[in-house]
């Protein structure tokens, strides 16, 4: 017997930030401190910044999740190259050759997307969550100064995917407006 997958569901999330915290700093390569290193290039620089922002509010928005409370904490720690890119995802053959499929005639490549970017958690028999997710140095700086910068109120948007029993953030903006009334 099979088990039929259920079909995700998506949620979009809004989320007033009420305080947060940032640290900036500078440190060794972490690929210098352990005795393997994990992923690196001859490029990588021997000294890397560190950027970190937690925020801690509450969702005004679905009204089944208003008013619980979320601490999520943005890293800014990855460089623009480390990115993932599209062919790291291309979905390739057991010759690790591209799969593309046909689509009106038209070769399209075939991706196999990751789930999310982080995962949100809940912790259990309380209305709180968590997330960390690790970003790109430059949305990180941006965020800061979005902090740093605006008089008004904040606003965390963020667009949820549960899959099975996991809930993957698809997208997390800080805002100056509230989501929930777009």
């Amino acid at each position: 017997m099979s088990r039929k997958r259920n079909e995700d569901e998506y949620t979009a999330l809004s989320i007033k930030v009420e305080s947060y915290e940032v640290a900036v700093g500078v440190s060794v390569n972490l690929n210098l401190q352990t005795p393997v290193p994990i992923r690196y290039s001859d490029d990588d620089p021997v000294f890397t910044p560190d950027l970190k922002l937690e925020f801690v509010g509450t969702s005004t928005y679905p009204e089944q999740r208003a008013g619980d409370r979320y601490e999520i904490v943005v890293y800014g720690e990855r460089a623009e190259k480390e990115q993932l890119k599209l062919k790291d995802i291309h979905v390739r053959d057991k010759h690790e050759l591209p799969v593309y499929r046909t689509y009106r005639g038209q070769e399209i490549p075939v991706f196999k997307p990751p789930p999310g970017i982080a995962v949100l958690d809940k912790r259990p028999g309380i209305r709180e969550w968590s997330l960390w997710v690790f970003v790109v140095a430059s949305v990180a700086r941006d965020m800061l100064t979005l902090l740093t910068a605006s008089r008004r109120p904040l606003y965390l948007s963020i667009l949820e995917r549960k899959i099975d029993r996991q809930r993957w953030v698809q997208s997390l903006k800080l805002r100056t407006t509230d989501p929930a009334y777009e």
